[in-house]
């Protein structure tokens, strides 16, 4: 696990101190070490963050224990970091805002996948 302390310029893994450049997310405004990758077509992150995010995923999808939080780390995700304003962001942003709020309030049940943007993610 890594973690980063006061001045944001080291990261610790394992108790063994190695410097590392991080970057700002910018979507989230978090700090994460500066990586090339891949981005998503219009949710805007930094390819620190998504790797972090990745590994977060991996996680969950390898131990079913994770599996009900699941939806909440997705949904939270989406909305950190909507990306620019166009009518595909807004609602989807709008969507996970819904089902964050539902998932807190104790409606849906999160240990299982809901289909509430399914529709939405294809106009």
């Amino acid at each position: 696990m890594l973690a980063v302390n006061d001045d944001q310029e080291r990261l610790t893994e394992h108790g063994n101190e190695r410097v590392v450049e991080l970057s700002r997310c910018v979507g989230c405004d978090g700090m994460f070490p500066t990586i090339d990758g891949p981005a998503h077509r219009y949710m805007k992150s930094s390819a620190g963050y998504r790797e972090v995010y990745g590994e977060v995923l991996s996680r969950e999808y390898s131990d079913a224990a994770f599996w009900a939080v699941h939806r909440l780390t997705a949904d939270t995700y989406a909305v950190q970091h909507p990306g620019l304003p166009c009518r595909q962001a807004i609602q989807s942003v709008g969507a996970h805002l819904i089902r964050i709020h539902l998932i807190l309030e104790r409606v849906l049940r999160k240990n299982r996948p809901q289909p509430l943007t399914s529709d939405w993610e294809n106009t």
